[in-house]
């Protein structure tokens, strides 16, 4: 059990995957979770316009719509709405509070879209941000939470890649389909995919909090590369399944729009900060990963 500094975590987005997974494992660990929803519900602080930051020692914000989907002009505004406007929304009802009154830490959210993508390159958290809609929602993201530190808050940005956890949405729609026999590579299948098992994540936000040294970007990736082929072949082969029937490029780009270049692109992301702070994988293979999963 926990007994530093942080203590009472307020939590906004505790209802969905990552909000579940990571509000047991801070009771686990012995924090006391605050979780807040936009409605009124029993042992829940109500998100609004002038949300209670009472009495809490840090605060992860999780929130943000799916971005697994395709993009319409109007959903790309929900997108913004729920990262950006949000984050602003955290960061206003902050400054309004005594600085003694303050929680110390804000754990906020963003995504590894920001670094783009290349073959080759291996991008680590000083890497720079490459122009995109995706990419650059991720910036502003951060941006607006950064405004906390001008408050006396230490703001860390844990950077999210593919994240694999028995009720995602993400794992879900792939095990469906592995099992039916009809997986294959996406595109060329030579793309690395940054990903990371959900009780690593879990082990990210808390280590994130507990690390008072961790400060800014954070690549919440697991530390070994994988190419999308070598999940695919891995994932056939733990279910007895074949893995012949390629996802072609076109097909993808004409079924999932613009999202389609975020599942083709290539990015090998080193979770540097994490290691060199002391945070210990629990999964940091794709092979034990999925292996566990299923």
């Amino acid at each position: 059990m926990y007994h530093g500094i942080y203590m009472r975590v307020g939590i906004i987005g505790a209802s969905g995957f990552l909000g579940n997974a990571i509000s047991a494992g801070l009771n686990r660990e012995g924090f006391t979770v605050i979780p807040f929803s936009r409605s009124q519900k029993e042992g829940w602080r109500v998100w609004n316009e002038s949300p209670d930051l009472s009495g809490l020692d840090a605060i992860i914000n999780l929130a943000g719509q799916p971005i697994d989907t395709r993009w319409s002009d109007d959903y790309k505004k929900v997108l913004v709405s729920s990262r950006v406007d949000q984050t602003q929304q955290l960061v206003n009802a902050l400054e309004k509070m005594k600085p003694e009154n303050r929680p110390s830490t804000l754990i906020n959210t963003s995504g590894v879209a920001l670094y783009g993508s290349h073959e080759s390159h291996i991008f680590d958290e000083s890497s720079a941000a490459v122009p995109s809609f995706l990419g650059d929602l991720c910036l502003d993201w951060e941006a607006e939470a950064k405004k906390a530190e001008a408050l006396g808050i230490r703001v860390v940005f844990p950077r999210l890649g593919l994240v694999f956890g028995k009720e995602g949405s993400a794992w879900k729609r792939m095990l469906s389909v592995f099992k039916l026999g009809l997986g294959g590579p996406l595109g060329s299948g030579q793309q690395w995919m940054p990903w990371v098992h959900l009780e690593d994540v879990v082990g990210l936000y808390i280590h994130a909090i507990k690390t008072s040294e961790v400060q800014g970007p954070m690549n919440a990736v697991a530390p070994e590369p994988c190419r999308n082929i070598t999940l695919t072949k891995a994932l056939g082969q733990l279910l007895k399944r074949p893995t012949v029937l390629p996802a072609p490029t076109w097909a993808l780009r004409i079924v999932l729009g613009e999202f389609a270049e975020v599942v083709l692109g290539s990015q090998n992301i080193a979770p540097k900060k994490a290691t060199e702070s002391g945070y210990a994988f629990k999964y940091p293979a794709i092979k034990e990963a999925l292996a566990d999963l299923i």
